[in-house]
């Protein structure tokens, strides 16, 4: 399906804008005037969620008191509710190639892919709040960095049952729809966010993780791309969110589960969004909220958790932006020149270096946490089968729904003209044959 492009919400003009900050002056004289705007979650001291009309109206009410945040709109789900996304910088833009100028990292945050999924939505919507407000930490993170808030990917799901849906309205799993794209929401997601302000780094937050942890973090953990990715987000990004949560007496640790002798991370597929970001060169975090907790600890563990992420990413914006661009050019290179090998399948190892964590053992009022020391945390992603990487993959004529869907990737697909010059290896799998050759796609995407 085609994509419309970006549009932007109308913003408040010059005078409206200068009423709502001169009137409070005057009226101050009289009696005192709380202007704080609460989402109806904080109102409701987090007895519940805030619905998608309800989020709308919040996040224009906070642009409208802002000069410092852009709000748009980057699609539509199937059901025709509008995508929002914010963008914040000083000094102040709305387009990607101002964020290139700008030189600094590009950090883009979302939740609520799953639809019932919805502790870090909440959190994402308190923090769109302080980065607009002047004189807050967070603010003052506009003056190094470009961030990008998309605070609702699938409301469709939220909207769905009074607990939401995982999947969309058609009942997807849109976090497993990363290669293919046919969703509508996560296609709009994909390509006007991540791919046209082709973020250094993206966060996914999400409910699930384990007791007795606040937040549950991993990157990457795919055998292909490029790995020093993975092992800023373990060494670098990681330490800094442990200790900003424990400084509030919250926990955070890996993702997924973990038993008496060893740690498990999550799945390896490339569909998932968080290695989908490997592919693309982007640093991409995964959170997850465990639901085990009060509705505002994990609210407030999420705040914390994607600050640790800004400041990281304020202060290492140097090492950042390298690691990313490095692998971002090797990658290019490694398409014209077909080097090395691409990997096909893949296994879990354990790292190299030992680990203590916490487990949760019980239910209820009964439960309660031992600590493990393990040399097992298995994520570390070892390739088991690879075959050499080709210049091109062609492709029969009649792949025209191939055709499309990578080029929602934006990858160059060519037909080319003769190819009788051409060195052609046939891939040895299984229940594949060959076709006559009309597309072509190149390496250098």
């Amino acid at each position: 399906m085609g994509i419309a492009p970006l549009k932007c919400l109308s913003a408040p003009t010059m005078r409206q804008t200068f009423l709502a900050i001169v009137m409070p002056l005057h009226l101050g004289a009289v009696q005192a005037v709380d202007t704080t705007i609460q989402t109806p979650a904080e109102r409701s001291n987090f007895e519940s969620y805030t619905s998608y009309d309800e989020m709308m109206t919040y996040l224009q009410d906070v642009q409208g008191r802002s000069t410092e945040m852009k709000l748009g709109i980057y699609g539509e789900t199937w059901s025709g509710r509008e995508l929002p996304y914010a963008v914040f910088s000083r000094p102040s833009i709305s387009q990607p190639w101002e964020a290139a100028a700008l030189g600094r990292p590009v950090i883009v945050l979302n939740a609520n892919v799953h639809g019932g999924e919805r502790t870090l939505r909440e959190s994402l919507l308190i923090l769109v709040r302080e980065l607009s407000t002047p004189g807050t930490e967070a603010n003052a993170l506009l003056d190094h960095l470009v961030i990008v808030v998309a605070p609702q990917i699938n409301p469709d799901g939220f909207e769905a049952t009074a607990r939401g849906t995982r999947g969309n309205s058609w009942g997807i799993d849109m976090n497993r729809d990363w290669i293919k794209l046919e969703q509508a929401a996560l296609a709009a997601y994909a390509q006007n966010v991540i791919h046209r302000w082709n973020p250094h780094l993206f966060v996914d937050g999400h409910n699930g993780g384990r007791y007795p942890y606040n937040l549950n973090y991993q990157c990457p953990s795919n055998a292909e791309p490029d790995q020093r990715i993975t092992l800023l987000c373990d060494h670098g990004i990681f330490p800094v969110i442990d200790a900003r949560l424990e400084a509030e007496g919250y926990k955070s640790w890996f993702y997924a589960r973990g038993t008496e002798t060893a740690w498990f991370g999550g799945g390896s597929d490339a569909r998932i969004g968080r290695n989908y970001g490997g592919f693309a060169n982007t640093v991409s975090i995964l959170f997850e909220s465990p639901t085990s907790q009060p509705l505002s600890d994990g609210v407030r563990s999420g705040v914390l958790g994607f600050k640790a992420v800004l400041e990281y990413a304020r202060d290492h914006s140097d090492e950042l932006m390298e690691v990313v661009n490095r692998a971002r050019r090797e990658t290019i290179e490694m398409g014209r020149s077909a080097e090395g090998d691409v990997v096909v399948q893949m296994t879990y190892a354990p790292e190299d270096y030992s680990v203590t964590y916490e487990i949760g053992v019980g239910s209820s009022d009964e439960r309660s946490t031992i600590t493990v020391q393990s040399d097992s945390l298995m994520k570390r992603p070892v390739a088991t089968q690879v075959r050499p990487r080709p210049y091109a993959y062609l492709l029969p004529r009649d792949a025209l729904e191939a055709v499309a869907m990578l080029r929602r990737h934006n990858i160059m697909v060519e037909s080319p003209a003769d190819v009788s010059a051409w060195h052609i290896r046939r891939p040895n799998w299984p229940d594949v044959r060959a076709h006559r050759i009309a597309h072509v796609r190149t390496g250098d995407q």
